[in-house]
């Protein structure tokens, strides 16, 4: 937190609430600046300290495909792929190890490393469930070698 939280009232459903904003951001950053403000309710939403600890704990990654190291480079990187992350899907599938592979206009394959089996083929700005190679043992998948 850039400062301490300042008691507001705002409106919400047309109606004058009392509430807090609070100011978070990295360290440094001004405590002006619009894009740090936070205002939470007393009867919405939560607020936990997110720490390296806490990112560490969940190996899952919830992003575009683009996100994933490698990708689009030459070469085919090895994830632990855990489905589609659309609208809907907001925890990941069983995890299987795949290899992405650039197919053609555009399009990418996420593919079985064993049996060439197609699990997705997708744009690049398609979000995904992945994690990293090394977190196989911890999703209780066999240890993988990144080859």
């Amino acid at each position: 937190m850039l400062r301490p939280p300042l008691a507001v009232t705002a409106q919400r459903n047309g109606q004058a609430i009392r509430g807090w904003r609070l100011f978070i951001g990295p360290e440094g950053t001004d405590a002006a600046d619009r894009r740090t403000w936070l205002k939470l309710y007393p009867d919405a939403g939560t607020l936990e300290r997110f720490t390296e600890d806490t990112w560490l704990r969940s190996p899952w990654r919830r992003t575009e495909l683009r996100a994933v190291p490698n990708v689009g480079v030459h070469g085919a990187p090895r994830i632990i792929f855990g489905g589609t992350a659309g609208a809907h899907p907001h925890r990941p599938a069983a995890p299987r190890i795949v290899k992405v592979a650039y197919s053609d206009h555009g399009i990418f394959t996420l593919r079985d490393p064993q049996s060439g089996f197609a699990q997705l083929a997708c744009r690049i700005t398609t979000k995904i469930h992945w994690a990293p190679l090394r977190a196989a043992r911890a999703l209780g998948l066999p240890a993988a070698t990144p080859a």
